[in-house]
């Protein structure tokens, strides 16, 4: 049974590692006491320095030896080693490099499909920047220094996380994987996705505004693997939400709820997913669809308020992060629950409280309230 992969942006010792606590977390998936580790370096042309920081490093995370067999070099014994290794070891870490050489080196020993076997066979594989992206699927190249893109082309990799991706680009806005997607694209044809699901791991997905067809697909993905999906991923929110639909399940069709959401300047789908996910608890708490309830716009004559219908308001100015209201008016009282964001570093807390959850679980489709333990009180 294949096990989550952990892929770890930035060098080693800058902030984006964050040293040993996101190698600790790939140790924890083991599920061992003392495991052994696989350590290829082929990429930085098995650099001694690196080599012994990153061994060091995986022993104090709990790793009890680190087998480090020389591939770059090419010799018989490395490469005996390596395979003999991937039959004992509970973890293979990846190290940064050069992501082309680290693969050559690979290929020359003839050990993907060992590392395939290996992944398959439930050992946890980690990788920290271009070993990261070794672990994807694929990535690109140019013919020489100044080359173009039209002169690009895209290569494989190893394919244990069936995804492209790019763990050291914040330094140049990320330019090699807009390279990759249009280089990508091209070669197929078609437009090149920005996201992936990838096979045996766990997947935590935030994003607003997916069609219908996106949607069919992710519920598809979570019969193979286990996704957490919220169209926001703070713990707040997620609270949020669960009061707003007892709320409305206890106060019954006798109040009219409006919903209003403010958000910044840039925002380019309205009503926000948040305003719309609180709309379809609201309306699944009287047993209804959003979609027969919604009312998004009020203009002229409308005529007087139809009972049970749900309507939204939308702002939208300067840099507001996130406002979002309810509010239940009644006859004789009003009943209003707000939230309001103040960091956007609460999204990224809620996605690392989501993905810690996930990793491990059972195939399926899950969301915030689970994570939290609101679905099963």
């Amino acid at each position: 049974m294949r096990k989550p992969t952990t892929l770890i942006a930035g060098k080693f010792g800058s902030r984006h590692f964050g040293t040993k606590r996101y190698v600790a977390d790939a140790v924890r998936l083991t599920g061992r006491d003392e495991p052994v580790a696989l350590y290829i370096g082929a990429a930085s042309g098995d650099d001694r320095h690196f080599g012994s920081a990153l061994s060091t490093l995986l022993k104090g995370a709990g790793i009890r030896k680190v087998v480090w067999p020389k591939l770059s070099k090419g010799k018989k014994k490395d490469v005996s080693a390596a395979k003999t290794a991937l039959h004992e070891t509970d973890l293979v870490f990846v190290g940064g490099g050069d992501v082309e050489a680290g693969i050559h080196a690979l290929h020359d020993a003839d050990l993907v499909e060992d590392l395939h076997g290996a992944a398959k066979r439930g050992v946890v594989f980690a990788g920290m920047s271009a070993g990261a992206i070794m672990l994807g699927e694929r990535w690109i190249r140019w013919p020489r220094e100044g080359a173009g893109d039209d002169e690009a082309e895209t290569f494989e990799c190893l394919g244990v996380a069936p995804c492209a991706l790019d763990t050291h680009g914040e330094g140049d806005g990320w330019r090699e994987t807009q390279s990759f997607a249009a280089v990508r694209a091209r070669e197929l044809g078609k437009k090149a996705r920005a996201y992936g699901v990838p096979s045996g791991a766990a997947l935590v997905i935030g994003t607003t505004g997916l069609e219908d067809r996106q949607l069919a697909a992710m519920e598809k993905a979570a019969h193979e693997i286990p996704i957490v999906y919220s169209r926001n991923l703070s713990v707040g929110v997620s609270v949020f939400m669960e009061l707003v639909a007892r709320a409305a399940k206890a106060l019954g069709d006798g109040y009219d709820v409006e919903i209003a959401e403010s958000h910044h300047r840039h925002k380019v789908d309205a009503p926000s997913g948040t305003a719309l996910a609180l709309g379809e608890r609201v309306a699944a708490a009287r047993g209804r669809r959003l979609e027969d309830l919604a009312v998004y716009a009020r203009q002229g004559r409308v005529g007087p308020r139809v009972p049970g219908t749900i309507g939204f308001s939308v702002f939208r100015g300067g840099n507001i992060v996130g406002e979002h209201t309810v509010r239940f008016i009644g006859a004789e009282e009003e009943l209003s629950f707000t939230h309001e964001a103040q960091d956007r570093k609460m999204f990224a807390r809620g996605a690392l409280r989501a993905a810690r959850w996930v990793a491990g679980r059972a195939p399926g489709l899950y969301s915030m309230a689970d994570v939290l333990g609101l679905a099963r009180s």
